[in-house]
């Protein structure tokens, strides 16, 4: 026993177990200096990774750097931010590249599983800007709405009477529809395939009944830049009377307007017949004229050689 009175307790544990009882930190000191640990601890992994990312990471893939794909050509745009070498890769093989990328967005064919629709959307030729809802007056819809009577999406004349509202007197500049094809989601848009695997045949867009134009849509940029779209039938692509709103988007094969083919037909047929007729007429008439000239000549000389022997016998009996 020592001193203490305390069995198994010397003055000298005594003391050290005091002098740590008295070092050590209360629970809540602890759960402080813990906190304010880990907070450092966030603060210089995020300054880390912020650093990090600034360095590796390009413009526009950052979380703080996205921002709605507002612009019809917005994705494209994303796209060649960094890919800029692109538009000179795509020339080597693909005709009318540059037409190709202001026409098709870059995830119609880097993304090959991907549904794909024809996105109208409404143009100021003049201005050479979209248009743009105005905030708290939505026209688009109620006037999409309207003009579709039957409400299975606007048809080829309901589309032309849906423009002709865009373009009544009193708005400034003459309202048109720009094509562009794009895929249905972001979804889609993001899920992109390696290079080996996009699309480069011609023939799954080029050719009739295309599955890339079986679904349309009508679209306006809304107050905040995303689009705002109403259904159309696929029909108003091959139809004549779109040909006026929207002239500047045609595909070789996959929206030809019938009517148009038949009167390119007639033309041809005309421009041809023409100078072909021309020069039948001509060649008949020559032919016409060489022959009364041959039978004038024919008769002339039998004429002549009737009156020669007529006066033979003449001659020989006066004498």
């Amino acid at each position: 026993m020592g001193s203490s009175g305390r069995p198994g307790l010397s003055p000298t544990s005594v003391g050290a177990s005091t002098a740590a009882r008295r070092s050590s930190p209360s629970p809540t000191q602890s759960g402080v200096q813990t906190l304010e640990l880990a907070l450092e601890l966030d603060l210089g992994l995020a300054q880390g990774l912020e650093s990090q990312r600034s360095r590796d990471e390009p413009r526009g893939h950052g979380a703080h750097e996205v921002a709605v794909a507002s612009a019809s050509e917005g994705r494209k745009t994303a796209c060649l931010g960094c890919h800029a070498g692109a538009l000179g890769a795509h020339q080597k093989w693909l005709p009318n590249a540059e037409l190709h990328f202001e026409t098709v967005s870059c995830p119609v064919c880097h993304s090959p599983t991907a549904k794909r629709r024809v996105d109208l959307r409404l143009f100021n030729s003049v201005a050479q800007q979209d248009l743009v809802e105005q905030k708290g007056v939505p026209k688009f819809e109620r006037r999409a709405r309207s003009a579709d009577a039957q409400g299975g999406g606007l048809d080829a004349i309901e589309l032309w009477n849906f423009m002709k509202v865009f373009n009544r007197d009193g708005v400034a500049g003459k309202t048109t529809l720009r094509g562009r094809m794009e895929v249905s989601s972001g979804v889609e848009a993001h899920q992109l395939a390696e290079k080996t695997r996009a699309i480069s045949d011609c023939n799954i867009c080029h050719r009739e009944g295309a599955e890339a134009f079986q679904q349309v849509t009508v679209s306006i940029a809304g107050p905040d830049g995303r689009p705002v779209r109403y259904g159309a039938n696929k029909e108003v692509l091959n139809s004549v009377f779109s040909v006026d709103s929207m002239g500047g988007f045609y595909a070789i094969g996959a929206t030809r307007i019938k009517l148009l083919d038949i009167l390119f037909l007639l033309s041809l047929f005309s421009g041809i017949a023409v100078p072909v007729g021309h020069l039948t007429a001509k060649w008949v008439f020559r032919w016409y004229l060489n022959k009364a000239e041959a039978e004038k000549g024919s008769e002339s000389t039998e004429d002549r050689g009737g009156a020669v022997s007529g006066d033979r016998p003449g001659r020989h009996g006066s004498k």
